[in-house]
């Protein structure tokens, strides 16, 4: 084979290599397109079966931080997601009379394991926070029931975590989940295929894809009084009807002092934030008060022994109850007076405070 022929060849193997390429790439950027236009879409799955996450963890992305900047960071289970991110941005902002950058990371099930790596691998790369401030219910008590090791474990396998911290390889595959479009949207596109209805989107996906630069999303409104456990209430009475069993398996109290270790390590001041309960609430344990006095005592015992400062809006830890949504949510109001709870106890205590 001459010279010529040789280049023909290569030239053509080229062709057959970069011709699917370039479709793929199309299609790639076709779909992202499509993606940033639809209204109706689930939120890419950076985080495994978790959209609001994902869609909290783009926004702190997308707002333009300089290292550091966070001022306060909230952190926790959905109940912190009450506390108004922009409100308080603006509170502490005029109080002290500079501007004051927050965000609001709390989510469902969130525990201080998980929050512990996104901390460590996700939210630190972007925005160094000065003050955490994690919000615990009772709760958490059955929540945090996984051993750290375990959620390391899982964590690494979602490639989200690699993406500043990981290996080359790992940063590799953070990017390629972060910046393509069809690999993040694999399994949504395979289950619109095989539904009849299309694209399945839940409402933790439209909360995700509405996260605003604070973190915070859209939230039910109405208020609704609470005069009795429902159904969900109920589950989880049947959950704590052994008490004793629940305090001694229970994870939380080692996994807060893990974080708070962590916390230290870095620098950050670490605020525990004793979120009260509706009245109602003291119905699912089976010793009511005397029960949840014994937990609020070892909270504020782990705390004490770890260094870490406690805030409690409410001493006895029972809130007013036309504040609330169910017997562990505060509705809109009650959650712009937990806001201004905390934007209380951050300047009091010189957490947030003036140049």
């Amino acid at each position: 084979m001459n010279f010529f022929s040789r280049r023909v060849e290569f030239f053509r193997l080229l062709g057959d290599i970069a011709l699917p390429v370039l479709m793929l790439v199309a299609c790639d950027r076709g779909f992202g397109w499509y993606v940033t236009r639809a209204p109706n879409l689930p939120v890419v799955q950076l985080f495994s079966g978790d959209p609001l996450t994902s869609g909290k963890f783009i926004a702190l992305r997308r707002r333009a931080l300089p290292v550091p900047a966070l001022d306060v960071l909230l952190m926790g289970m959905s109940q912190v997601m009450r506390v108004n991110g922009a409100q308080l941005e603006a509170e502490l902002s005029e109080r002290s009379r500079r501007p004051i950058r927050t965000f609001n990371f709390a989510g469902p099930f969130h525990s201080f394991a998980f929050d512990r790596i996104l901390l460590r691998n996700l939210v630190l790369p972007i925005a160094k926070p000065a003050v955490v401030v994690y919000g615990v219910t009772p709760m958490a008590l059955l929540n945090e029931r996984i051993p750290a090791r375990t959620i390391e474990t899982q964590a690494e396998a979602m490639p989200v975590f690699g993406l500043y911290t990981g290996s080359p390889a790992e940063r590799l595959r953070g990017l390629a989940m972060l910046h393509l479009n069809l690999w993040p949207y694999r399994q949504a596109i395979r289950s619109a295929f095989e539904s009849p209805f299309g694209w399945k989107v839940t409402p933790l996906d439209v909360q995700g894809r509405a996260a605003t630069p604070a973190g915070d999303v859209p939230l039910l409104t109405q208020h609704i009084e609470v005069t009795g456990l429902n159904r969900w209430g109920l589950k989880h009475q049947q959950r704590f009807a052994r008490f004793d069993a629940v305090m001694r398996a229970t994870l939380l109290f080692d996994h807060l002092a893990q974080f708070a270790q962590f916390c230290r390590q870095e620098g950050i001041e670490l605020v525990i934030l004793n979120n009260p309960v509706h009245p109602i609430f003291l119905e699912t344990l089976p010793n009511g008060q005397h029960d949840y006095d014994r937990y609020l005592a070892r909270l504020r015992a782990v705390a004490a022994e770890n260094g870490v400062r406690l805030f409690e809006p409410v001493l006895n830890g029972i809130g007013a109850p036309e504040l609330y949504q169910d017997m562990v949510h505060h509705d809109a109001v009650g959650g712009a007076w937990l806001t201004e709870q905390l934007v209380r106890y951050l300047i009091d205590n010189r957490l947030v405070t003036a140049q």
